[in-house]
């Protein structure tokens, strides 16, 4: 039975039914993902963005401005491509 989920940033709010590939915009800020099912309570993952190797590059030719603005439009962030939300046991 599939679960009913969110994925929300600062930047936007994904409903979706998982399992499920979805796209989200990046965001300089967490991602949490939200899941819940007809038979286990909703249960929450973060996700902090990680910085791309591009990113270096970026520096290295622009400089700290470059580096910078990569940053500040998460650019140089992504996050990973897949997040498994894990239920906690049920002991």
């Amino acid at each position: 039975m599939p679960s009913h989920c969110v994925a929300e940033n600062s930047r936007g709010r994904w409903a979706f039914n998982a399992p499920r590939q979805i796209e989200v915009s990046k965001d300089m800020f967490g991602l949490r993902v939200t899941c819940k099912s007809a038979f286990v309570d909703k249960h929450t993952v973060s996700v902090r963005p990680q910085v791309q190797v591009a990113v270096a590059g970026n520096v290295l030719l622009g400089g700290l401005v470059g580096g910078a603005v990569d940053m500040a439009t998460a650019r140089g962030l992504k996050y990973p491509a897949q997040i498994d939300v894990v239920y906690p046991s049920c002991n």
